[in-house]
This record gives C-alpha cells, structure tokens and sequence, in this order.
C-alpha cells in the first residue's frame, strides 16, 4: 500500500473495471499510545463501545501479557463472521520493549458484505463507523454493512416507493383482469434487478433468499 500513491486513480480504475473489493484492513496508528492502547480497548469493551445490536462481540488476547516486552494484541470479533478488529502494539511487536506505538486495524471480508470503492479514498471513516468507541477517530463515519441488511432496507424502500407510485394501477389492473395475480404479474414482468438494488445483483441472482 505504501507504493501506492494516489488512491483517487485506484479508486476509478476500480470503478472502471466493476472490480470487488474481497478484503480491507484500514487502520489507524498512535505512535504515543495515548488515544487508543489496550487499556482503553478494555474500558470500552466494558462500556459497551463495541456491542452490535446490543450484544458483546466475541473477544479474545494474545502476546505478552506478563512481561509486557514483546507487545500485547486484543481480537474483537471473529474473522469467519467478516469483521474483526485488531489492537495492538505494533512497536513492541517490531522490536522495541519500551515503544508505545499502538495500532488499531479493521479487518473487512466480503462476506456477506458489500464492501463499496470509497473505503479506497475514506478508509478513516470506515475504521471510524465501525465501532461506537472509535467515532472519534473521524469527524465523518461510514459503515459495511452486512448484504443481507443493506439489501433487505433498499428492497423494503423499493417495495415502498412502488406501491405509492404503482398501487393503484395495479388494483385496476387485477380488476380489469378478473383478480387474475399471475396476469398482472406477466404484464408488468421485466427482466433484471432494479437500479438501486444493482450493488447486490451478484449475490441476489445467486441466492435470491438473501431477502
């Protein structure tokens, strides 16, 4: 990534290309390990600064938590769900026993999750979005989404603004075709997946159920 020097042209080839992003990690470092250490990764564990739906991630340790020389990591949540978050000290981990570098890093998969391009250019607003607690990392926050819930909301909205435009029109229609469903539903059939739900498309084809 340190090759990589403007994110902006990798972001359109992408775009150009319709490419899928599979994997993230953006992170965030403290070099004094003031903002974010692992002290405070207990504290808003315990707050609740990293629940989902009101529920405690999983969450587990690794490192040297006895002699505190070689550096300490704490995991929250599980890489097979698709997010995982890593904080840990990165200086320690390269060899400085008395660093306090510490990094926080998101682990993204594109399972069950549409990961979008503009995590390219904005990957602080991700990392930002992706816990409560860490808000503060920026002044704009965006969140991943899983597909099964970014989908079920723009199916619902379509649903919704269908039946505000079309409800009518399709109660004459069913009347004029004797309360034949199937009639109606073959005079109005097109092929494709509507625009808005067209980020999805992949995943709907190949299981519909996603719904």
């Amino acid at each position: 990534c340190s090759r990589v020097k403007d994110w902006q042209k990798v972001y359109a080839w992408c775009e150009c290309h319709h490419a899928k992003l599979t994997r993230v990690d953006p992170a965030h470092d403290d070099l004094n390990g003031e903002t974010v250490n692992l002290d405070k990764a207990r504290s808003w564990y315990d707050e609740g600064g990293f629940n989902s739906g009101g529920r405690k991630p999983i969450s587990r340790v690794a490192g040297d938590w006895w002699e505190l020389l070689k550096g300490r990591t704490v995991y929250i949540g599980a890489r097979e769900s698709g997010k995982m978050l890593r904080i840990y000290e990165k200086g320690k981990q390269l060899g400085d026993a008395e660093s306090p570098w510490v990094r926080v890093e998101l682990e993204l998969h594109s399972k069950d999750r549409h990961i979008p391009l503009d995590i390219l250019i904005r990957p602080g607003a991700y990392l930002a979005g992706a816990y409560r607690c860490l808000n503060f990392l920026s002044a704009k926050q965006c969140s991943v989404k899983t597909l099964r819930r970014a989908t079920k909301t723009t199916y619902e909205r379509a649903v919704k603004v269908a039946r505000i435009q079309y409800g009518k029109l399709i109660n004459l229609m069913l009347r004029v075709r004797g309360g034949d469903y199937s009639a109606v539903v073959a005079d109005l059939l097109r092929d494709g997946i509507p625009k808005s739900l067209d980020s999805y498309s992949y995943h709907l084809r190949s299981d519909p159920a996603l719904l």
